[in-house]
């Protein structure tokens, strides 16, 4: 009678100890899960602050050293990869190159453009509003909605304007009254600097799209000309 209800205690036992151990493991991953999110909150804050000090003149960005360092990583471009962008009159801040679009997706690229899909950026440019002042960051997302790209252009204060990079841009326009320094909204993303052109252009999948053979060349100079 006492072995058996030895082997009963024991059953009982090892099912709690199995118990506990699932739940430190749950904890553990929690924890990892946790860690990894403070680390890339903190690669981010950072990462604005220095794109403040660079507004502000107090950082300067090494064109030659970006591209180096460009070159060297970007035969598969890691996601959250954080660059700032040199030759940029408002500091851009890249988050996430995203992917390219395949050759079937021809609303993604055309000769003079090409969006990637799930792009991030933020750019820190004038506060909107008529008696705005001061500097704010605007976050600048390009999705990829049944097969079309929707550009989406927000801040921390909740505007968010999302829809056809056409029908964005005029709307993002209407917040300055005093005027935006930008000719298009690919140029407000950052998709017309040539620094991003060549990162672009040395992601995977792009040399299969039906772009203009002096793509990167030719783009820091062309003029905005939308896919909409």
């Amino acid at each position: 009678m006492e072995v058996e209800d030895g082997r009963k205690e024991f059953s009982v036992q090892l099912k709690r100890f199995a118990e506990a151990m699932r739940t430190r493991e749950m904890l553990l991953n929690e924890i990892h899960k946790a860690t990894e999110c403070l680390n890339v909150f903190e690669d981010h804050r950072n990462a604005l602050v220095d794109v403040l000090r660079i507004f502000d003149g107090k950082m300067d960005v090494d064109g030659d050293a970006c591209e180096s360092r460009v070159r060297s990583g970007m035969q598969n471009m890691l996601e959250w990869k954080l660059m700032d962008v040199p030759d940029e009159r408002c500091a851009l801040v890249i988050f996430n190159l995203g992917k390219m679009p395949t050759p079937s997706m021809r609303s993604f690229y055309s000769q003079k453009w090409v969006y990637p899909i799930d792009y991030v950026c933020k750019r820190v440019y004038l506060r909107h509003g008529d008696r705005a002042e001061g500097l704010m960051v605007y976050k600048c997302v390009i999705r990829n909605v049944g097969s079309k790209p929707v550009f989406e252009v927000s801040d921390d204060e909740g505007m968010c304007i999302s829809g056809k990079s056409g029908e964005v841009f005029v709307a993002l326009k209407r917040l300055f009254p005093k005027g935006l320094e930008f000719e298009s909204l690919n140029e407000f993303f950052g998709l017309g600097n040539v620094h991003v052109c060549k990162m672009l252009s040395m992601q995977k999948g792009f040399d299969e799209l039906e772009t203009g053979s002096k793509w990167v060349l030719d783009n820091s100079s062309m003029c905005a000309s939308d896919l909409s």
